[in-house]
């Protein structure tokens, strides 16, 4: 089964929505001058009430986003905020990865189109990513951004990376869009953030359509 990943909550009542429809990561981003970007102590109230709430998914991981931040900074919102994974989002070396104290996914951001070498690079990466137990995320490189574009890249790229390697799948997956991805590139899971907003806030609805698109293929 695919998993789901929704990305950039910023309500407790928000990630509550998302885990009761069956969402396997829930993503709180703590990257400074990022719009969705939340503070250590509203995060760990909007948590606690996420965690605090009786639900029928036991499997949810909370996941928090950080983008080249001191280490010490990175664990303590970690720790503060009681959180299950740590996604790294910006150039952070392998011996960064392992000084963070919680689970790590690796944001790997993939130009619009690739070459052969791009693939070589990327499987690389992915394999030395996954040797040292780390999952990745595959986004949509975009200068000055971290992620959270709402913009795809080459499908293709992700189409054979698949073939040997486990990862998310991110960069302007939507409701309309992600059954599609799903069937060609056949992930371990999908990343979404910007596709399930309005106006530039969550919809309920929009994150139900996502949800039940992915769970019926």
């Amino acid at each position: 089964m695919t998993k789901i990943k929704i990305c950039g909550l910023r309500t407790g009542e928000e990630a509550i929505a998302a885990r009761d429809m069956g969402a396997d990561f829930l993503g709180f981003i703590f990257v400074a001058g990022a719009k969705r970007c939340l503070g250590a102590s509203y995060a760990k109230s909007e948590i606690a009430k996420l965690n605090e709430t009786p639900s029928s998914n036991h499997y949810y991981k909370t996941v928090g986003l950080f983008a080249d931040q001191p280490i010490e900074m990175v664990n303590q919102i970690a720790a503060e905020c009681d959180l299950d994974i740590v996604q790294l989002c910006g150039g952070e070396s392998l011996a960064y990865c392992k000084t963070v104290a919680k689970e790590v996914i690796k944001s790997v951001h993939i130009k619009e189109s690739g070459t052969q070498e791009d693939h070589f690079h990327l499987a690389a990466k992915l394999n030395q990513l996954e040797s040292n137990g780390y999952l990745a995320t595959l986004d949509r490189f975009q200068k000055g951004k971290y992620g959270g574009t709402g913009t795809t890249f080459d499908w293709e790229v992700a189409q054979k990376l698949a073939i040997n390697h486990r990862f998310l799948l991110a960069g302007g997956l939507t409701p309309e869009n992600v059954a599609l991805a799903i069937n060609k590139i056949k992930p371990w899971g999908v990343d979404v953030s910007s596709g399930i907003e309005t106006e530039g806030k969550k919809d309920v609805k929009k994150i139900a359509e996502f949800i039940h698109t992915v769970r019926l293929l």
